[in-house]
Formats: structure tokens, C-alpha cells, sequence
């Protein structure tokens, strides 16, 4: 369980980095 809360809380972080990434790019 709390390795799936690690998980999500690890993406949910990336997240916007790679959304500024892909319209950075585009």
C-alpha cells in the first residue's frame, strides 16, 4: 500500500515536468 502511495505521489510530482516538456516541445 504505501509503496503504491509512493508511486503515485513520485508521478503525480513528474507530472507537470513532463507536461511542460511535451508543450515545450510541440
Amino acid at each position: 500500500m504505501i509503496s503504491i502511495f509512493f508511486l503515485i505521489t513520485r508521478i503525480t510530482q513528474i507530472s507537470p515536468i513532463l507536461i511542460n516538456i511535451f508543450v515545450f516541445t510541440s
